[in-house]
């Protein structure tokens, strides 16, 4: 439907793109179906050409001979028709905006039968007024949700991406990978604000919520979104009828994490979950949401990971509102009972609980404990260097090194603590190093901002061998590091298995009192290890590690023990638990 209003260039070239097929597998169909003797599509249609500010309202359907009837319904209407591919629908998309000569579009589901004319008109105006290539509204209802992008960004956007997600989704390569000052997300009116309910129709009980909705308010093309919000705000029963059906659009089920990370915390948190992640996302499509306790640098964060709050009312919204099908929880100590039973109430939600212990492990499916002696055995708990979930830049140092040599003369010494080293054990055995006879080189890696610099100055400035400091290392760097280390002084957390896995001989130090007593590497004999920092024991345990024959002992011991292969063997049981498998 042509406008002729006189509008500015910019929303005169503008469009509403309803993205419609009848090829449904949950609700096969769907926008055919009759509410209050409308179909899905012509309430969809009608409302979008209530919009104001669009220079018109088009349908991009396939070409299957199925989707005529919609072809057909959409033309008698008096909008304009597109037909494209069935399976790339970014492809389609791009094809409806071109073939209309399009410089900004709107998209629209055919399946949110409540989609906003005004708010179509606050998103393209806001949209408009800046030079940003994606606008999304966000604390909208689930079903009523707008984008507003650049022809120009959709095309660069096809014309780059790859993979069946891309393909099948239209702006989650936009979403994902435009940098952060060229999209925005744009707060909706208080009045249209509701990110809890669900108002769109994907299956048989969304169908139900609709039509109760029409016996109160009668024609659904007609009337506000506004006041359906407010409604069904108003009254729980109707939001109960589809709270949990899971939501399929965007790569599949959501997957929440609940991780400590920082200052406080140390990063091995932090970096279980991102080699959890990109594991994850390679086997199986789904949406992934962080919620962190203590600070993670935005850099490091993945493209296609949301991260929010780890207040406890935060992380209930994220369950009400996007249903994860699995709940990862990786946090310094024992997980609070209270939050673990009051997350499985709300959200019927499977747990996955790693290092557990104390009540809360009674709350979860799984327990993983791969640095700890389990208290416990039996069904659901997976225990050992089997389960390590290791960055993936050691395992393949581990690969492309192949088998290990070792050097018949000492050379290279790793000092790596830990990314926060609380305990200061990194001055300690930087000092003990010193007193070592001979010269090699040392690599010592200390954490970033470390207080009491004028220490390591001098620490630094008396050692007879040379000593490089390295700080903010990438994982590449660190693992290329300690694939060509003869020595490797660790704490005894994740760092001491990453070195084990390319087969560095290891001298452990414990940097945190809840390690004592647990830990297994004295178990698995691939490390000297220390209680606490020992200089006697340091200098007699080198003298020894000058041996090669001892070193090489040492290494066989550290890759048999861990293979490196720890995140895949989690990941598939983390799979079936999401299939429904036991």
């Amino acid at each position: 439907m042509a406008r002729s209003r006189s509008l500015s260039p910019k929303i005169a070239a503008s469009a509403v793109i309803i993205q419609a097929r009848t090829g449904s597998t949950r609700l096969p169909g769907k926008v055919l179906i009759e509410i209050n003797g409308e179909p899905i599509l012509d309430i969809v249609i009608s409302r979008c050409c209530r919009a104001r500010l669009p220079g018109r309202v088009i349908l991009a359907t396939t070409r299957r001979t199925q989707d005529t009837v919609l072809a057909r319904q959409a033309r008698a209407c008096g909008i304009g028709v597109y037909r494209g591919a069935e399976k790339d629908v970014l492809a389609r998309f791009l094809g409806a905006a071109e073939a209309f000569g399009l410089d900004t579009v709107v998209r629209v589901t055919a399946d949110n039968p409540l989609v906003s004319p005004a708010l179509i008109d606050f998103a393209l105006k806001r949209h408009c007024r800046t030079r940003i290539k994606y606008s999304r509204l966000r604390l909208m209802p689930r079903g009523t949700g707008i984008e507003v992008m650049q022809t120009a960004a959709l095309r660069r956007s096809a014309g780059i991406a790859g993979g069946k997600r891309y393909r099948e989704h239209v702006t989650l390569h936009l979403r994902e990978r435009l940098p952060a000052q060229e999209k925005q997300a744009l707060a909706v009116p208080v009045k249209y604000r509701g990110p809890s309910l669900r108002l769109t129709v994907d299956e048989s009980r969304d169908l139900t919520v609709m039509r109760k909705l029409a016996r109160k308010f009668g024609k659904l093309s007609q009337v506000d979104t506004a006041r359906i919000i407010q409604y069904c705000a108003a009254y729980p029963e109707l939001q109960a009828v589809n709270r949990k059906v899971t939501q399929r659009e965007r790569g599949g089920p959501v997957v929440l994490f609940r991780l400590d990370a920082g200052g406080r915390h140390g990063y091995g948190h932090f970096f279980r979950s991102l080699a959890l992640f990109r594991e994850l996302r390679r086997v199986l499509p789904c949406r992934v949401v962080w919620a962190v306790k203590g600070k993670v640098p935005s850099s490091a964060v993945p493209r296609g990971v949301e991260v929010v709050s780890s207040a406890r009312q935060k992380v209930l919204s994220v369950i009400r509102r996007q249903s994860p099908a699995l709940l990862i929880a990786d946090v310094q100590g024992a997980l609070n009972p209270d939050e673990a039973a009051q997350w499985k109430r709300q959200g019927g939600l499977k747990i996955v609980l790693f290092d557990g212990q104390g009540p809360a492990a009674c709350y979860a499916d799984r327990v993983v404990n791969s640095l700890l002696r389990c208290p416990f055995s039996g069904r659901g708990r997976l225990c050992g260097a089997r389960y390590l979930v290791l960055r993936q830049e050691f395992a393949r140092a581990r690969i492309r090194r192949g088998k290990r040599r070792t050097r018949k003369a000492l050379k290279t010494v790793l000092l790596a603590v830990s990314a926060t080293d609380p305990g200061d054990v990194s001055a300690r055995l930087l000092k003990a190093l010193n007193q070592v006879p001979g010269q090699f080189t040392v690599h010592a890696v200390l954490p970033p901002g470390k207080r009491g610099r004028a220490c390591y100055r001098r620490l630094l400035k008396n050692s007879p061998h040379s000593i490089k400091v390295h700080e903010r290392l990438l994982p590449r760097q660190m693992a290329e590091l300690a694939a060509e280390a003869d020595i490797a002084l660790t704490g005894s957390g994740i760092t001491a298995y990453e070195c084990a896995c390319v087969g560095v001989p290891l001298i452990t130090v414990n940097t945190a009192p809840w390690h004592r007593g647990r830990i297994l590497l004295p178990e698995y004999g691939f490390s000297v290890h220390f209680a606490q920092v020992s200089s006697r024991g340091i200098l007699r345990t080198m003298r020894t590690l000058r041996d090669p024959a001892a070193r090489e002992r040492l290494s066989r011991r550290a890759r048999a023990a861990v293979d490196g292969k720890g995140a895949g063997r989690i990941v598939e049981m983390l799979v079936d638990l999401i299939r429904g498998k036991e």
